[in-house]
């Protein structure tokens, strides 16, 4: 990484971490091989897991990871993304929290 570790989280098959730097990488946990490393040029806040995805804060815009699918944006805040949770009951719904103070439903 080129800039300091922020989170790191692990579900069932996956690893993910991200760094302040706007990376983020997610390995195979039972090959230990990289399956994605991405560099984005904005500021990446908060980590949160699935049971088969990450959920990242990247500047305002909140973004699902799937491995080996396309990543998702759910849209923009209007300030920096602080916090994420993925609702464990029903990991369909995302909740965000904002500099911008407002707390999301996605």
């Amino acid at each position: 990484f080129k800039g300091n570790l922020i989170d790191l989280k692990l579900n069932d098959c996956f690893a993910a971490c991200i760094a302040e730097q706007g990376e983020i990488k997610i390995w195979n946990a039972k090959t230990k091989k990289c399956i994605l490393s991405q560099n984005y040029n904005d500021q990446i806040t908060c980590l949160e897991k699935g049971s088969t995805f990450f959920v990242c804060g990247i500047g305002k815009k909140i973004v699902i990871f799937r491995p080996f699918e396309k990543d998702i944006i759910l849209g923009d805040h209007e300030d920096l993304v602080s916090c994420l949770q993925v609702d464990q009951e029903n990991p369909l719904c995302i909740i965000s929290g904002s500099e911008d103070k407002t707390v999301r439903l996605w």
